[in-house]
């Protein structure tokens, strides 16, 4: 049987904390692929990768805040299906201090010694 989306749609399941090296990086930035057919779940916008859930899959959120799954490569019978491709879209924060898909980098601070008396 071919997985659709709405199989595929368990976000939460055992393998959501594991790291597939044959998909893109959590974190990565995503739009729409070639094989993309699932509407408007994307505002037409950027998504970050949250998970991978399963071989072949990966959770994206969205910058609209819809989270689900997409194929990306091959998983029982959907074979190189693309639903996302990678993108260099920085994340768009809307009354948001962060949030998934934003770059951070450390910044500068002093450490001070601080002395306790017994």
């Amino acid at each position: 049987m071919e997985d659709t989306l709405e199989d595929s749609c368990i976000i939460n399941d055992v393998h959501s904390a594991g790291r597939d090296p044959l998909l893109l990086p959590v974190g990565s930035r995503v739009r729409r692929g070639r094989d993309w057919e699932w509407g408007d779940q994307d505002n037409f916008g950027a998504g970050t990768v949250v998970r991978h859930p399963k071989s072949g899959w990966l959770v994206v959120k969205w910058d609209n805040g819809f989270t689900t799954n997409y194929r990306y490569g091959s998983s029982h019978g959907n074979m190189n299906k693309y639903d996302v491709e990678v993108c260099e879209e920085p994340r768009a924060l809307n009354n948001e201090l962060i949030a998934e898909g934003c770059v951070v980098k450390r910044g500068t601070f002093e450490l001070h010694q601080v002395g306790i008396m017994v």
